[in-house]
């Protein structure tokens, strides 16, 4: 499977505040069609297992959650950065970079390499099915499993990286074609709009999985 996407990502450390769960779970910037649905934490945390690949940025390499029907065997992620758009005001005190990036999954073995970490992660998923940009949008919410041929989707998500707490915010559309760029934007901008007091969007704090774990790992200053 290939995938192109256009992102946008927060990272903080520490726990996650409840205002800005609840300012995510209720968040209604679009004239909607339907419920939102449940907006709950998963019961069971998924780990995704990271390869840390000295001095990089731009490109990721993990083994995703759970293993497949048993068989000890998991889906095998590749993710990498085409582009970087630079440094956007979304809105008025809110910056923050936006990327474009491949992905590209398989079912591939878990292995445990001198340079992996893994990351727990517990998720609440928005997605959208993206349309038209007129004045009177409609946005469909869809469930996080339907198939879309253009949507956004917004991930409040609580990490644990070697026991310690951080969390990220974060927006990925697709597909990345010419069309995408105002659509992008403007919803980033119509859902960033209203921000809970606690939380600050800048892009000090704007970046990707793999420039996160760069931060946060000894391996791209000691390899």
């Amino acid at each position: 499977m290939c995938f192109a996407s256009r992102e946008c990502r927060w990272f903080f450390d520490g726990e996650l505040d409840d205002d800005v769960v609840e300012w995510f779970r209720v968040r209604k910037p679009w004239k909607q069609s339907g419920e939102l649905g449940t907006l709950d934490w998963p019961t069971r945390a998924r780990v995704d297992r990271y390869v840390v690949i000295p001095n990089n940025r731009d490109l990721g390499l993990k083994w995703r959650g759970e293993p497949v029907e048993g068989e000890g065997r998991t889906e095998l992620e590749f993710k990498g950065k085409v582009a970087s758009l630079g440094v956007l005001t979304l809105v008025p005190g809110v910056t923050g970079v936006v990327e474009r990036w491949v992905k590209w999954a398989c079912d591939g073995e878990t292995l445990q390499a001198s340079n992996s970490v893994d990351v727990e992660k517990r998720r609440i998923l928005r997605k959208v099915r993206l349309g038209s940009l007129d004045a009177d949008l409609e946005v469909p919410p869809v469930g996080r499993e339907t198939l879309v041929d253009r949507g956004l989707q917004i991930e409040l998500t609580k990490l644990s990286l070697a026991a310690t707490p951080h969390w990220t915010l974060g927006f990925e559309a697709f597909p990345d074609d010419s069309a995408l760029h105002e659509n992008f934007t403007r919803n980033l901008s119509l859902f960033l709009k209203e921000l809970p007091r606690s939380l600050r969007l800048s892009a000090d704090t704007s970046f990707s999985y793999p420039e996160w774990l760069a931060r946060h790992t000894n391996y791209a200053e000691t390899q």
